[in-house]
């Protein structure tokens, strides 16, 4: 099966949570995500991956990245 999308890591910060009783004065970190899929849209502002397609044009596990939280982006094989 041919694929014409490229694969892709994205590496990109996101907001996060601490659910449960902590110090107010803890570190208060971002979380740091890797993701890695197809490269299925580029646009202005955001990536569009998915982790699995299939040969009828359907695709599983999309997901949707905002350029301004990609620290980094590389291509893993594809043009």
């Amino acid at each position: 099966m041919s694929m014409p999308y490229r694969i892709v890591e994205v590496e990109w910060i996101d907001s996060a949570t601490q659910g449960g009783w902590h110090d107010r004065d803890g570190d208060h970190e971002m979380a740091k995500c890797l993701t890695a899929g197809y490269l299925l849209a580029e646009h202005d502002d955001r990536y569009v991956t998915a982790n699995s397609l299939d040969d009828e044009d359907g695709c599983a596990g999309t997901m949707v990245i905002p350029k301004v939280a990609v620290t980094k982006f590389t291509t893993v094989r594809g043009a």
